[in-house]
């Protein structure tokens, strides 16, 4: 039977062929994409053996890197190229095929230009281990390139919207958008931060803050660090910027007009980090209190080490100041009494302008004898 309209036909039929090709396509796309996960998942199945490898025989993974260090002409910086890298692995882990270090070559070189440094081998080595603690969390993410906890917490914050209280599925939809996938971390990190007695099974962006905050240092100096860097380039340049009166010293209110103004921070933050900083509690700041402030708030895998050794001796080191020659434990003095956290700088005084009210302990009540006699009545 003769075709009515021969090229609307035939236009049919090239559309069905298109979308038949397209299928293909996409079916092929798929499997090219399949192919890539799997490739990097076992690139990180390789950093993990590598990771455990380097904890059987060295102590922490910054003395593993510092030996490899003293061996590589150029130090940790050196760019490798593949057959350099494959020369590495090849006498530091013995055993693994071409194919491996083939993977392993190509999952670090992200940016495809044929070389690798052994630092990024470091920091990927610590990209891919498993986050068992909140340490693990924070070590992880400054692996993944965050320059401050603060930077994650606001991207956690846009993912859920601003939600107070988050679900586990918008929990663990947040943490994979920070880089951290597993399911299993999710639940740890989650149960982790979460209040027990809380009737419904939820955790808040300030949960987690308190959590990260706890095996930190404080967040407030790494965001100001953080800002810092990026906008003057070096510490130098920005106390330069601060020091308005090119004295020897930054006080609080130089301190307080560029931390409001420049920086948008809150008068409150502002008088926090001024306190944070002035380690010596002179009202004043000088350059090496501000670089030394800003060097221990840096996020450096390094300096983590230092704080979980420091963290973990920290209660025998206690124990230990407050014992005799003899062993025996020392009752800890009183607490002094120190000005409110967060008031303004201005009204901080020192302990010689105290007023006698402040210092005024409140007498335990008397037991009532009825009439009084004149020395008691001027006492009280």
């Amino acid at each position: 039977k003769p075709l009515r309209n021969p090229a609307m036909t035939r236009h049919k039929v090239n559309n069905a062929a298109s979308a038949a090709i397209g299928g293909d396509d996409k079916a092929k796309s798929k499997d090219r994409s399949g192919q890539r996960l799997a490739r990097r998942h076992a690139a990180q199945q390789n950093l993990l053996q590598f990771r455990q490898k380097l904890l059987d025989k060295f102590a922490t993974m910054q003395g593993a890197f510092d030996s490899f260090a003293h061996e590589i002409n150029g130090g940790l910086e050196r760019e490798l190229t593949r057959k350099d890298f494959s020369r590495f692995l090849n006498k530091h882990f013995p055993g693994l095929s071409r194919d491996d270090h083939a993977r392993v070559f190509a999952f670090l070189d992200t940016n495809k230009n044929g070389t690798i440094s052994i630092a990024e081998f470091h920091t990927a080595i610590e990209a891919v281990a498993p986050v068992r603690s909140m340490e693990d969390l924070r070590r992880k993410l400054i692996a993944l390139g965050y320059t401050s906890m603060r930077q994650v917490l606001k991207e956690i914050e846009y993912t859920t919207l601003g939600k107070k209280l988050m679900t586990f599925q918008d929990f663990a939809q947040a943490l994979t958008r920070v880089g951290i996938c597993e399911d299993s971390e999710h639940q740890l990190i989650f149960q982790t931060i979460q209040d027990p007695h809380a009737s419904s099974k939820t955790a808040s962006v300030e949960q987690l803050a308190s959590a990260l905050s706890a095996v930190s240092p404080s967040l407030l100096l790494e965001d100001i660090r953080d800002r810092l860097l990026q906008k003057y380039g070096n510490i130098t340049a920005a106390y330069n910027a601060l020091d308005i009166d090119c004295s020897i010293s930054i006080d609080g209110s130089e301190f307080l007009r560029s931390a409001t103004q420049c920086w948008k921070m809150s008068p409150f933050e502002a008088n926090k980090a001024f306190q944070l900083i002035d380690t010596d509690k002179s009202r004043l700041i000088s350059r090496q209190e501000f670089a030394s402030a800003m060097m221990l708030a840096e996020p450096s895998l390094f300096l983590e080490d230092i704080r979980r050794k420091v963290r973990q001796r920290f209660r025998s080191i206690g124990e230990a100041l407050l014992k005799d020659e003899f062993g025996l434990s020392i009752a800890r003095p009183p607490p002094k009494e120190t000005a409110m956290k967060g008031e303004p700088l201005s009204r901080l005084s020192t302990p010689d302008s105290t007023s006698g009210s402040s210092r005024r302990r409140r007498e335990p009540p008397r037991p009532s004898r009825g009439i009084h006699s004149n020395n008691e009545q001027s006492l009280e």
